[in-house]
């Protein structure tokens, strides 16, 4: 007969360890983020300018 209990362990394990990694990995991500931001923040030739925003076409978005 299979361990059963056995399995849920590996599985139970396994589960946190991914979700530990993907905690890590999103942590890293957002950190990498910010610091590309703050090096396009900090860049003396950087070029803010508005976009306005596209209207949306008379037959998209209007409910009869």
């Amino acid at each position: 007969m299979p361990d059963y209990h056995k399995m849920y362990l590996k599985m139970a394990q396994a589960a946190g360890d991914a979700a530990e990694l993907n905690r890590m990995a999103t942590d890293r991500l957002i950190k990498a983020m910010q610091e590309a931001e703050d090096i396009f923040i900090e860049a003396e030739d950087t070029p803010l300018r508005i976009v306005p925003l596209e209207q949306p076409k008379s037959d998209e978005g209007v409910s009869g």
